[in-house]
This record gives structure tokens, C-alpha cells and sequence, in this order.
């Protein structure tokens, strides 16, 4: 019941029907090896979008709104390459220094430069 682990879509299936024909979501639950709260979800999801809700979905986010503008990444690359000897610190304190309004942190820097090495 710990972590992300694929169920078929039939064992879903199995489960929420279960459910709708009024079988304690517990005992659902317990006889499939799933939690209570993934039956509950299951038939939400089937009584939203029919079947095709019951489909595998990806677990990663849709969009990362803390990311580095490529603008920024850029402008790190570029000192970078003019100062190679400037760890990722020294490059924030560059940034801080040309007036950026929203400086990204050392670990977010050298995560950049580890991506895309001058």
C-alpha cells in the first residue's frame, strides 16, 4: 500500500463496480490490496469520466512555476564562460551584483551549470 505501484485497469474496474453495488469500500480495499482512500479516488474518477478515468495518469507535475527562466540561464551560462574559474556561489553574487529581480539560489545555479556545462 506504500509508494506508486501501477494497478491493472481491470482490478479498478473490479473494485469500483464493487463499490457502486454498495460492498463496504474497506473490504474492497483489503481483498484488492489498495488503500480505502485509492478505491474512493477510483470511483470518483469513474463517476467524472466514465472508464477512461480509471487510466494510469503520470505522477510528475504539469509545469514547475519555480524553474529558471531560459533568460536567466542564459545570463548564468554567459558568466560562467567568461569566468570559468566562478563556482555557482560567485555566479549568484554576479547576479545579485547586474541588479536581477529574482536571483535564483547557489544549489538552483550549479543544477543549470551541471545541465548544460560551459
Amino acid at each position: 500500500m506504500t509508494g506508486h505501484r501501477t494497478v491493472p485497469l481491470d482490478l479498478k474496474l473490479a473494485a469500483v463496480l464493487d463499490a457502486e453495488d454498495g460492498h463496504p469500500v474497506s473490504e474492497i480495499a483489503k481483498r484488492h490490496h489498495v488503500s480505502r482512500q485509492s478505491v474512493y479516488r477510483w470511483r470518483r474518477n469513474y463517476r467524472e469520466q466514465g472508464p477512461s478515468g480509471l487510466r494510469e495518469r503520470p505522477h510528475r507535475p504539469r509545469r514547475r512555476p519555480q524553474r529558471m527562466s531560459p533568460d536567466v540561464e542564459a545570463l548564468v551560462y554567459c558568466i560562467k564562460q567568461s569566468r570559468p574559474d566562478w563556482g555557482a556561489d560567485r555566479v549568484v553574487r554576479e547576479l545579485a551584483r547586474l541588479g536581477l529581480p529574482h536571483v535564483p539560489s547557489t544549489s538552483s545555479v550549479r543544477r543549470a551549470l551541471r545541465r548544460n556545462p560551459p
